[in-house]
This record gives structure tokens, sequence and C-alpha cells, in this order.
């Protein structure tokens, strides 16, 4: 197996430790630290296991072998980032590397969230609860707020609806 990755999709922001990933087809971001940012970025399609262990050992200067990458790409596709699954094979626990390697390298780790898309992510500008009328006339400032009827102002003038407030 020579896994590839996924570039298509990602807004991607390098830091000095870490890599923050944004997935627009998915709407998740990313963090992955240094361990798994260089498997990441050495899954290129052209090397298998062993060879990306032998490269980050390198780069990490520790103990990385072919169980941290194969714990790495399984983050990396749990959270989409490979270009094709991973075929079935052995999964390797965190916890037993930590045990066997203890401190001697930083596991790999990616963390995942889902992001709301624009319309989730408005906050209403009214302070108090606004009458259903204001919601109908499609005020911008009262989409998503809370209405006297104790639902959600829609937007485009569509009223208030959904869940209660």
């Amino acid at each position: 197996m020579k896994p590839q990755a996924r570039e298509d999709g990602l807004v991607v922001q390098e830091l000095e430790d870490e890599t923050l990933v944004y997935d627009l087809l998915n709407h998740k971001a990313h963090c992955l630290n240094r361990a798994a940012r260089a498997v990441w970025r050495l899954c290129d399609g052209t090397r298998d296991e062993a060879a990306l262990a032998r490269l980050l050992a390198k780069e990490l200067a520790g103990d990385a072998d072919e169980d941290v990458v194969r714990l790495a790409l399984g983050d990396l596709e749990r959270a989409r980032l490979l270009r094709e699954p991973l075929r079935a094979g052995p999964r390797v626990s965190r916890r037993r590397l930590i045990q066997r390697l203890g401190q001697s390298i930083a596991l790999p780790l990616v963390v995942s969230i889902v992001s709301p898309t624009a319309a989730q992510a408005a906050t209403c500008t009214v302070p108090q609860p606004i009458s259903p009328s204001l919601c109908n006339a499609g005020s911008a400032g009262a989409i998503g707020c809370c209405c006297t009827n104790h639902k959600i102002c829609l937007s485009g003038g569509r009223g208030c609806a959904g869940a209660a407030c």
C-alpha cells in the first residue's frame, strides 16, 4: 500500500508545530500535530509504510516505526485526508504505542471538529425576542434570532419556524 495525501478541496495553514486543514467538502477542520503532518506530507503515492517510517524517523529524530506510521495513517483516513481508503490491515493502539515507546516520540495526532455552515454560524444581533412580523419582513439583523413565539427567525422573510429557542 502506498498512500497518497488528498489535496483537493482543502485549505491548509502551516504553523510552527502543527498544521490546520479545513476540508471544504466535509465542512470539518483538522489540526495535525508535527508527527501527523510529517506522515501526511510524505504520503505522495510512491512510498509504502516501511519507507514512510524511515523518513519519519529521520524527520522527527526519534523511534518512529511502521506502527507509528499506521497510527498516523488511520487518523488521516478517518479525517478523510487521504485520496483512497486504506486496505484492511493491522490497526495500532495508541495506548500500546505509548506503553512501548514511552515519551521517546510524539505520537501522531489528528484532532477534528465539525464546522458550522455560514447560516448555522449566524448570530442574532437583536438583544431580545423579536416579533414575527419583523422576521417575516426579512430583516437581516433578525435572522437566527428568537421570535416572541419561541421559534427561530429564518432567512429570506420565511418567518419564525424550526426548533424552539
